[in-house]
This record gives structure tokens, C-alpha cells and sequence, in this order.
């Protein structure tokens, strides 16, 4: 009987555990999917970019270039090789020098970019 007990409490803690890496993995820096009206607020109030950025070739760009918008505030990023281009969903609006900035302090050439 205690060895069951030591399994039951084992496992539990462990269910404890997974659930905590996954809660946090869960936050982003972009609005989340839920109904409460302060997110609703937010992503009506949400920016997104199309960036159009010469030079990515690889994978291992395409992390490069999505990581360094990632750590932006409110900001997340998805690259699409075949396009040259990076779509930036923000929680605030970012300056055509900050969109810049950033591409360029990774080695790319910023070509341009389009608010939608």
C-alpha cells in the first residue's frame, strides 16, 4: 500500500510540474486567445508589418531574424523565406528606424516595409 501511495504522490507531482512548464511556455508576448475584454482591447489596438528583408537564405536566418523581433515588447514574428519577408504582429507600434535597426544589426539589408 505504500509504495501505491508513492507512485500516486509521484505522479502527481509530476502532472503538477508539467502543467507549470506548459502554462508558461503558453505566454507569449502576443494578445492571447481568450474572451476576456482587456485582450479583446488589446488586439483591436494590435500593429502588423510585412518587413521585406534582402539577404536570409537559411533556417538558421529565418530564427535569426524572428528571435531579434521576438524580444521586442508585444511583438511576434514569423519569417517566410521564399517571400524575403517577415510579418510582425505588435502590441504597440514600432518606427520604420526601430523595424530597420533591427534587421540591420543582424547583417540583413532592410529593404522596406507595409502596415496593414
Amino acid at each position: 500500500m505504500n509504495t501505491f501511495l508513492y507512485v500516486l504522490i509521484g505522479a502527481l507531482v509530476l502532472l503538477g510540474l508539467v502543467y507549470a512548464i506548459v502554462s508558461i511556455k503558453k505566454k507569449t508576448n502576443s494578445p492571447c486567445d481568450c474572451c476576456c475584454s482587456s485582450c479583446k482591447e488589446q488586439a483591436e489596438k494590435a500593429y502588423t508589418y510585412i518587413v521585406r528583408i534582402d539577404g536570409m537564405s537559411c533556417e538558421h536566418c529565418k530564427a535569426r531574424v524572428e528571435n531579434a523581433f521576438n524580444e521586442l515588447e508585444g511583438c511576434s514574428a514569423e519569417v517566410n523565406l521564399e517571400e524575403k519577408a517577415a510579418t510582425l504582429r505588435c502590441a504597440q507600434a514600432l518606427t520604420e528606424d526601430e523595424i530597420k535597426q533591427t534587421v540591420e544589426n543582424l547583417g540583413f539589408t532592410y529593404v522596406s516595409y507595409t502596415e496593414e
